[in-house]
């Protein structure tokens, strides 16, 4: 379709990025995100080069690029040497300046040298997510290393078949599914919502979804369920069993999503680390109480994720993971060594130390702040989720109090550090009871006989005389005052900390699901060859009248797959060449017939309209192979002209697709040879991607020289009736027709059963005369007339049977038209014959 001037529409930018990260050595780094986009993901547990390959993390080259080049992360050792020139990288401290450079040891250092964008120079901001509990401990080792690292975000198990198969939704460690039948290849699986193909005796170890495998002997199985994400891969943590037609899926804790720290690691570290802790001695930690606290969270699944920055004070952040778990931190009286202490329902009443009049008791004054007043009915707990980088909220309700008519008393609690929403639910409850109505509050003073209790610790008291039997309290600030007063001041509570084993509170998970960003294939396409008309509208008429009787071109139309596609690129390519993205175009607008229709109905019922609107009243829609008018569209009524262009009407059945082809047919606008191959690929675009070129479908087309050949032959009648209305006999039929010329006729879209349009100089018509077997009888070329008769000497020399089938066709310059009308005739009446013949071009 003629050639056009490249031009400079944009920069792609390329820069060194130097990052800090965080204090090292750490775990892992897990992620890195642009923009709030994945743009790599993986597990680098030390230092070394890595590549970030998404170049169409922003859509690519024709919108805002993508990230693609080499990055070289550094740990943070305490030996650590930035390297110089190797693998072809440069030198990094040459990149960053001369002069004195760090070695940046103590620091997680992450290096990248490559694209950062196209179209805009302004950078998008990057976050790294990493994981860090058992590296970077003062002195290399982590303190109890086996309960360092907590894993969440695997602990419930939802899982679906396809069709008519049963739904399980399992809180535990696994969830059982009996299927209808033993699966087989083609069946799907669904675990967290990611679906998994089944696929039976699989032969290779090629990558991709091979997801649940069953073996030959219909018993083995992976060991876990492979997915690719965000153009990485990762793993759902579930394995696998089969035994017929049952299925296990159970959880693999020890890898799961997210990689919280046990938050009694946390404390102790906090204080024990001379670098940025409190640097106490470690022999000043009470080791069985941390070791303690540190199984209970690890069996309670209590992670944090949580970061401390150095301008917050370091004593700050203890009491904040305190205040996370549940638990409090003091000097122990009896040992001098620092305690860590969760308050749990993790007793028994009946051994409790007791206090009454005769045991220690002195006085117990009951706090106004305890009442119902001051209580709150409600907690709205907001958590963030590490991997998404979002805040999440849970709310919890105390139903008794809200429907005693008290109204609604909130608390908004910050509880950043609680990574997922169950773990989070549990948590509001627990301080939903803790400021529930009802709870009271008081001062106990007891003797020297109560110098054991220590914050946080429970004890019982009995005041008879103030209608208290056997109350289980729970110490809060303590006052040891002197010893010639002799008396120990406590504030406390009447126990309600447990923590629960599980929630009441269920998260409601939204019904919603964000748009799909991976660029997919189009599910339905068609490659066309263009006729002249295609060629005037997008090239004009100069161009279109100098298209060669040798050439030909291609047109594209393509359905989107998914609202996130908004465009594609259309990759085109010869017999021995390689593809090459020769064009951009939007997805093409369309609708489905109802039902199916005859070759001369014009009122037709659409349905799945498709950026198809009365706004295309006017244009050409190209159903199968005939192009129609599409004259009026009410709701989804719609009517059209049938036959225009280079096209005879023909039927069609329900369900074949309209497409809008004026303004959304795509060309590469290169020409290609008659009788060679043109092949195209739709590559689909969103704005965060673009299809690969190996997952497009092929599609080919082999040139005729379309746009150099005349139109056909239009309104062909026999006797003067229609050949698409025919009954009856015509002993001897005459032939007639109307004239078209793609020239003169230019974009206007003339239908069938219009009157002639003065035809293209030279043009002649071919009829040809064929048995109902499709045997030749007669071929007569070079008619200028408009009518031709197949006189009886005709059939008689032709030994032509009681019925003959007629194609008529135009020719010029050596082309006889893209379509031509073929249609038979009963010559003689019979039951045999005039039914059903008339098909159409």
């Amino acid at each position: 379709m003629g050639k056009s001037k490249s031009q400079t529409i944009g920069f792609s930018y390329f820069m060194s990025l130097l990052s800090g990260l965080c204090r090292g050595p750490i775990d892992e780094l897990h992620e890195i995100k642009v923009g709030d986009l994945t743009a790599w993901g993986g597990h680098l547990c030390n230092s070394g080069v890595n590549q970030i390959d998404a170049p169409n993390l922003f859509g690519g080259e024709k919108k805002e690029g993508g990230i693609q080049g080499p990055f070289r992360i550094f740990m943070g050792a305490p030996d650590q040497v930035l390297p110089g020139a190797e693998g072809g990288l440069p030198d990094v401290k040459a990149s960053i300046g001369t002069g004195m450079v760090s070695q940046f040891r103590g620091v997680v250092t992450l290096w990248f040298d490559g694209l950062v964008a196209s179209m805009n120079p302004y950078l998008k901001e990057w976050k790294f997510r990493v994981r860090r509990s058992r590296k970077g401990w003062f002195g290399g080792a982590a303190w109890y290393e086996a309960k360092a690292t907590i894993f969440l975000g695997g602990d419930v198990l939802t899982v679906s078949k396809k069709g008519s198969y049963m739904t399980v939704v399992s809180g535990n460690s696994s969830a059982t599914v009996t299927f209808a039948g033993v699966p087989e290849a083609g069946d799907t699986l669904t675990v967290n919502g990611v679906t998994f193909n089944w696929i039976k005796n699989p032969t290779d170890g090629a990558p991709g979804p091979l997801d649940i495998i069953r073996g030959s002997d219909n018993n083995a199985c992976a060991t876990r369920l492979a997915v690719k994400v965000n153009d990485f891969s990762a793993s759902i943590n579930a394995s696998a069993t089969v035994a017929g037609n049952v299925v296990t899926i159970a959880n693999n804790k020890e890898s799961g999503s997210i990689h919280a720290m046990n938050a009694a690691h946390i404390i102790m570290e906090s204080c024990t680390n001379p670098e940025w802790g409190r640097g106490l001695p470690f022999d000043m930690m009470n080791e069985p109480a941390m070791i303690y606290a540190a199984n209970r969270l690890c069996e309670e699944g209590f992670g944090v994720c949580l970061i401390w920055y150095r301008k917050e004070d370091i004593d700050v952040f203890i009491q904040k993971v305190c205040d996370l778990v549940g638990g409090v931190l003091y000097t122990d009286r009896e040992t001098g060594l620092v305690t860590f202490r969760l308050i749990r329902d993790d007793y028994v009443a009946e051994d409790l130390p007791t206090f009454g009049p005769d045991s220690g008791l002195l006085d117990i004054t009951e706090e106004d702040a305890g009442s119902s007043d001051n209580a709150y009915n409600e907690v709205i707990g907001t958590g963030h989720d590490p991997i998404t980088d979002q805040d999440f909220q849970v709310r919890a309700q105390n139903l008794a109090s809200l429907k005693s008519g008290q109204g609604i008393s909130s608390l908004d609690q910050d509880y950043i550090g609680i990574p997922t929403k169950a773990l989070l639910g549990r948590v509001v409850l627990r301080d939903l009871r803790a400021n529930a109505g009802g709870l009271k509050k008081f001062t106990v003073k007891l003797d020297r006989r109560g110098w054991r209790i220590a914050p946080g610790m429970p004890f019982r008291i009995n005041a008879p005389a103030r209608g208290i039997v056997n109350m289980v309290l729970r110490a809060g600030e303590i006052d040891d005052g002197n010893m010639l007063a002799g008396t120990i001041s406590i504030k406390a509570m009447q126990d309600a900390f447990g923590l629960p084993e599980a929630s009441y509170v269920q998260p409601v998970g939204s019904s919603w699901s964000g748009p799909v960003y991976d660029a997919i294939a189009a599910p339905e396409q068609r490659l066309i060859e263009a006729s002249y008309r295609d060629i005037y509208l997008q090239m004009g008429a100069a161009d279109a009248q100098a298209a060669g009787l040798t050439t030909g071109y291609i047109g594209q139309v393509a359905l989107a797959p998914n609202a996130s596609s908004y465009q594609y690129d259309l990759a085109t390519k010869a017999d021995g060449e390689d593809y090459t993205a020769r064009a951009t175009g939007a997805f093409t607008g369309n609708a489905k017939l109802k039902t199916s229709i005859t070759p001369l109905q014009t009122v037709v019922e659409l349905e799945d309209l498709t950026m198809f609107t009365d706004e295309n009243e006017g244009e050409a829609l190209f159903v199968n192979d005939e192009l129609v008018r599409l004259d009026s569209l009410v709701g989804t009524t719609a009517t059209i002209t049938r036959g225009v262009g280079d096209t005879v009407p023909q039927a069609h059945s329900a369900g074949a697709r309209l497409w809008t082809v004026d303004d959304d047919l795509v060309s590469d606008t290169r020409p290609y040879d008659v009788g060679e191959t043109a092949y195209a690929k739709v590559l689909t675009r969103t704005s965060r991607d673009v299809l690969d070129i190996a997952d497009a479908t092929q599609e080919t087309v082999v040139i005729t020289a379309r746009q150099a050949r005349p139109y056909p032959p239009a309104n062909v009648k026999v006797d003067g009736v229609s050949i698409y209305s025919l009954s009856g006999e015509n002993p001897e039929p005459v032939l007639s027709w109307s004239t078209r010329n793609r020239v003169s006729q230019e974009d206007h879209l003339v239908g069938y059963t219009e009157a002639s349009v003065a035809p293209e100089a030279g043009t002649t018509y071919t009829i040809r005369v064929y048995t109902p077997a499709n045997v030749l009888l007669r071929t007569v070329a070079g008619i200028a007339d408009l009518t031709w008769t197949y006189t009886a000497a005709m059939q008689a020399a032709d030994s032509a049977t009681s019925a003959v089938r007629f194609e008529v066709e135009s020719v010029r310059d050596g082309l006889a038209s893209w379509q031509r009308n073929s249609f038979s005739v009963a010559l003689e009446a019979g039951w045999d014959y005039g039914w059903g013949y008339n098909w159409g071009g």
